[in-house]
Formats: C-alpha cells, structure tokens, sequence
C-alpha cells in the first residue's frame, strides 16, 4: 500500500512522516518497501496480523520499558519505596497515567 493512502486512514496529516516511519520500519525488517512508497507485511509482521496471542504478548512486554525506566527513581523515593499500592507502582508512574496495572488494563483493552 502507498505511504499516502495508509496515511489517510488514520487521518496522519503529513504523509511523508509516516514515510520516514515505515522506511525505519523496514530497516528493523518490520515492513517492506516493494517500491518506492509503497510498504507491505513482510514475514514477521504479517505473523503478529495474524496470531493474536503473539500480538498481545507483544504488544504486553511494550509495558517492561517505560516501567523499568522509572523503577529506579520509584525505589530511591522513601514514601513511593514504602507504599505497596498499585497506584504508587513504577507502571502507574510511568504508562498507568496514575492507575495501577489491571485497572490500567481493564481501562484500556485494546
């Protein structure tokens, strides 16, 4: 598919940006440039369109980098280190947006 047309989609109002990021994309071997502008599935991601519990646990371990991120900054604080409630946790400080893991979760199934 033309970068412009799976542009649209979405509504990305500059085109040439989602261009930019599928060509970094292909070089990860996520996508494939099968002509100029134009991006298809390549092997890998056309397993994670099509296996939903590959996807999900995918789209699971994207939570492990901001979470480890604030980690250390969450155990030197001695009021948030002595809390054991979920909304005190390194996830909640970093993509919970406040709530804990499962509320976080429950908020947002997609």
């Amino acid at each position: 598919m033309r970068f412009d047309a799976l542009a649209a989609k979405p509504g990305i109002v500059d085109p040439r940006k989602l261009g930019f990021v599928m060509r970094t994309l292909c070089a990860q071997h996520v996508f494939d440039e099968t002509a100029l502008e134009v991006f298809a599935n390549d092997e890998e991601s056309t397993i994670l369109a099509t296996d939903e519990c590959l996807a999900n646990s995918v789209r699971y371990t994207s939570f492990l980098f901001p979470t480890a991120d604030v980690l250390p900054q969450l155990l030197k604080d001695p009021v948030l280190c002595a809390s054991y409630t979920s909304r005190d946790s390194a996830f909640a400080k970093s993509i919970g947006k406040g709530m804990g893991q499962f509320e976080y979760l429950n908020a947002h199934p997609e």
